[in-house]
């Protein structure tokens, strides 16, 4: 009796040209902040970040010098989006001072 070897399937993965268009660092950016939040920033490797968008460890380098510059981006990013929702807020509360 011979032995079957065994067949394998191919496993079809999304390529980057499925995922959401988007500019790559905005991708990146995107990325690391879901790795950051889930998993800690001294866990999450710069492979970890580019693996979840799709794209090259090289495409990062082209964007940010390192992983630190990536969070420094992200921090501060956010801090002006909170800065211009807040003064949003303010200046649409008018002069009531409860509202």
């Amino acid at each position: 009796m011979t032995k079957r070897k065994p067949v394998r399937t191919a496993v079809v993965l999304p390529v980057a040209a499925d995922r959401e268009q988007r500019p790559p660092i905005e991708a990146i950016r995107a990325a690391a902040f879901q790795q950051f939040a889930e998993r800690g920033y001294p866990v999450v490797t710069v492979r970890d970040i580019m693996k979840a968008c799709g794209l090259t460890q090289g495409a990062l380098y082209n964007h940010f010098k390192s992983k630190d510059e990536l969070l420094h981006d992200i921090i501060a990013s956010t801090q002006a989006e909170l800065e211009r929702v807040t003064q949003q807020a303010v200046a649409g509360a008018g002069d009531d001072p409860r509202a």
